[in-house]
């Protein structure tokens, strides 16, 4: 039996290679951080989720216009997928004075209940925090190091300009819930059947309608005098 696990990370379906493709959240190419490098990378969609549109032909501004109007609106509050328990990962979050905390677990979600009940030292006095950021990692020592690293001048610069710029890995992952598969996309007309093969018959006059109910009236009267005769002899 299979189980969903709606924690889970998102599968990430290709790494595509460095500088020879522009993120475009739209067709499902996003900007993230893979050990510490930034990336473009393209997610594994979700079966579940999987939807088609019909966009007019003639739509003002294309596909693009009708999925960021009819679409993207609804599709930010999907949450962003986060570590499972015994993964090693560090993690950022955003305090209530606006400064970034930095650890490092390998049980993401009982490490956020600790922050969130006041704990930690740290964001004890900071409450509420916010989950902003993390990186999945292969160990704890790998862990460690990058932790280290983003807590340096130039880690924690960077970690404010990607903040601003909105491509931390938990924004990126919330932008995720929509995009268009331009290898399904399909342009023609839908033919309507009913309306260019479909010859409906006329309407019958009422007096054919009246004609056809007296007849029938006459016949059941004369089953039922029938009966009557036969029940008499």
């Amino acid at each position: 039996m299979s189980r969903r696990d709606e924690t889970a990370p998102p599968v990430i379906a290709k790494v595509y290679r460095p500088g020879k493709v522009q993120a475009d959240p739209l067709r499902g190419r996003f900007e993230v951080t893979l050990n510490g490098k930034p990336a473009v990378v393209g997610y594994e969609p979700d079966p579940e989720l999987r939807d088609t549109e019909q966009v007019p032909l003639l739509e003002d501004g294309g596909i693009d216009a009708f999925i960021r109007r009819e679409v993207l609106p609804y599709t930010p509050d999907l949450p962003a997928p986060r570590p499972s328990a015994g993964q090693f990962c560090v993690y950022v979050l955003k305090c209530a004075d606006d400064s970034f905390y930095i650890g490092q677990t390998d049980h993401f979600a009982r490490r956020l209940k600790q922050h969130e009940n006041g704990e930690v030292n740290w964001t004890g006095p900071r409450l509420p925090v916010e989950p902003i950021h993390w990186e999945v990692l292969a160990s704890r020592e790998e862990a460690i190091k990058r932790e280290d690293a983003l807590k340096t001048g130039y880690g924690r610069q960077w970690l404010k300009q990607q903040y601003a710029e909105g491509k931390l890995y938990a924004a990126a992952a919330r932008q995720a819930g929509a995009w268009i598969k331009e290898d399904a996309t399909r342009i023609g007309y839908e033919v309507s059947f009913t309306r260019h093969f479909y010859r409906p018959q006329p309407l019958r006059t009422l007096e054919e309608i009246g004609a056809d109910i007296l007849a029938i009236e006459k016949e059941t009267e004369g089953l039922l005098d029938g009966l009557l005769q036969g029940g008499r002899t």
